[in-house]
């Protein structure tokens, strides 16, 4: 009987007799047809925990044609086989089992097990950390906690930490849940990574950390990131494969330099942001104790003090972000509003952000002898320009800081002068807070332009 060659000369060799049977079941062991892509898809192993994606033309052409038997290609009949291993669609569930629900589990199990131990550096690690601000440090235990202890979880809130400093911490923490998580369910990334169109580093993933984010272009991407610490699917986009569909397990742990990594508006719920101050952490205890004892079962007791030791029933400062009175963690609420994240705001202000914040809080100051109630962002843009000669911003620019701040009336709908010109009409007298419906639309029109006669 003709034996089988080897699929690829860097391959394994195939211990098996020459049958259809056992040649089927040799590629039935290590592919799945996923019908949702019409694609064959190597079963992830601890050997090979990536996702490889192969299509047919190219699994039974190149990739599995050595295989045969008689010297008839196997792989050609594999894909026509009723007992195929076969799946629906892939899927990432953090502790379900590989094949459940007609779907194909691309999830990994991290090698580092939870053991109790003596985690009195890792605590040490965190006061240093926190020297600066402790206010929300147990908050951020629980956010840290919280997937471990119900995997898959997605958090609402990204963690960001920043400080001009360097060697005070910021990645520390990152690596450590790297190893925590296993490399196959964690991902480290720089800024243009993280904005890169195609997001192969999202797939089967549960924990990002974003390193020395510089805040190049923070508010061309905020309404992306924004979306995505939130969104509840992720579309994962690999150059030259299909575009498919996971659950979002995805939480983001950014650590920046600069005190303007991320554009937060005052509305924002979803950065928690703190300063670690200028504090270093001593280089020679992390060389001398920190590190040897991570490498020798560190790793292993901050996983089972994070899933068995961090109580999530118990109230934390931060749980409810209105209030610095203790409430419970809650993986869906806001991030606690922290000192550092309204520096973090006031450091990406513009000169418009900071006109339009003016206008709202004492408009005598801007009006420049105008009696206005009401304008349109035509009228203000110009009042704008007149007060900061020098600026480059647009029209457009400038209106959607003036939507973000101050509400327009009938914001849905624009108003029709008499003149026949349609226009949006704003008015900074608690009309951020109006619905625009307890005045008529006559009465906002004459009042606009008696006063802009």
């Amino acid at each position: 009987m003709a034996s089988i060659p080897q699929s690829k000369p860097k391959s394994k060799v195939i211990p098996m007799d020459a049958t259809w049977e056992s040649a089927l079941n040799y590629l039935n062991e290590r592919y799945v047809f996923v019908e949702q892509l019409a694609q064959v898809v190597r079963i992830p192993t601890i050997e090979r925990p990536n996702l490889d994606i192969y299509s047919p033309a190219v699994f039974s052409g190149a990739l599995e044609s050595p295989l045969r038997v008689n010297k008839v290609p196997v792989a050609r009949h594999w894909l026509n086989w009723p007992k195929r291993t076969t799946a629906y669609k892939l899927e990432y569930a953090p502790g379900r089992p590989r094949f459940h629900s007609n779907t194909l589990n691309t999830w990994m199990e991290s090698p580092v097990k939870p053991i109790k131990g003596d985690c009195a550096l890792f605590l040490d690690y965190l006061d240093r950390v926190f020297a600066s601000d402790p206010t929300y440090r147990d908050w951020f235990l629980a956010w840290a906690a919280y997937p471990l202890q119900f995997p898959g979880a997605k958090l609402h809130t990204a963690v960001v930490f920043w400080s001009e400093t360097t060697a005070t911490g910021k990645s520390t923490f990152g690596k450590i849940m790297s190893h925590i998580y296993g490399a196959s369910n964690y991902a480290q990334l720089d800024e243009s990574t993280l904005h890169n169109p195609f997001n192969f580093w999202a797939n089967g993933r549960q924990f990002i950390m974003g390193e020395e984010i510089r805040g190049a272009s923070s508010e061309k991407h905020a309404d992306r990131l924004k979306a995505m610490i939130t969104q509840q699917v992720v579309y994962v986009n690999i150059k030259n494969k299909a575009q498919f569909e996971l659950r979002d397990c995805l939480n983001y742990y950014f650590t920046s330099n600069h005190p303007n990594a991320f554009y937060i508006d005052s509305n924002d719920r979803r950065f928690f942001v703190h300063n670690l101050g200028t504090q270093k952490y001593p280089a020679d205890k992390y060389r001398d104790e920190f590190h040897p004892w991570l490498e020798n079962g560190g790793y292993e007791a901050i996983r089972y003090y994070l899933e068995n030791e961090i109580d999530l029933s118990k109230p934390v400062i931060g749980g409810d972000p209105t209030t610095l009175n203790p409430h419970r963690f809650n993986p869906g609420s806001a991030a606690p509003q922290s000192g550092a994240r309204s520096q973090m705001i006031q450091a990406n202000r513009d000169e418009a952000e900071e006109w339009i914040d003016e206008l709202v809080d004492c408009p005598s100051n801007v009006l420049i002898g105008n009696q206005w109630t009401l304008a349109t962002s035509a009228d203000l843009f110009e009042l704008f320009q007149a007060a900061n000669k020098h600026t480059r911003m647009g029209h457009k620019a400038f209106t959607a800081r003036l939507r973000a701040r101050i509400k327009p009336w009938y914001s849905d709908n624009k108003l029709t002068l008499s003149d026949g010109r349609k226009v949006k009409l704003y008015g900074w007298d608690n009309s951020s807070t109006r619905s625009g419906n307890d005045r008529s639309a006559s009465s906002l029109v004459s009042d606009y332009e008696r006063e802009h006669s």
